[in-house]
């Protein structure tokens, strides 16, 4: 499994994209799920500025699809090639009841 770490010196401010989103100009991103953020330049009016880690594209994105990440110390931040995952299966050692509709119930 691939991983890239990304020194924190470079980091200002880095989130996580909780919703898909088409881009509609030239200078936005287009937003998938997982997919991480960095140097965001907050900005006022709803729109900040960031570049994904996975093209390295800069551009503009609706703030309010994304969940800013919190740095503990100053460590590298790891992330995994999600790639490698795609079909990996899991056994379930424990039930769980779903209690939301964007949840599984495991058996």
């Amino acid at each position: 499994m691939a991983l890239v770490a990304i020194p924190f010196e470079m980091i200002s401010v880095s989130a996580v994209v909780e919703f898909d989103y088409t881009a509609k100009e030239p200078d936005e991103l287009t937003l998938k799920k997982g997919a991480i953020i960095t140097n965001i330049k907050v900005q006022d009016g709803g729109w900040w500025e960031g570049t994904l880690v996975a093209t390295g594209r800069t551009g503009v994105f609706p703030d309010n699809f994304v969940r800013v990440l919190e740095t503990q110390d100053k460590t590298q931040v790891v992330l995994r090639d999600k790639s490698a995952t795609l079909n990996r299966r899991c056994k379930v050692i424990y039930s769980y009841q779903e209690n939301k509709a964007d949840e599984l119930t495991l058996a």
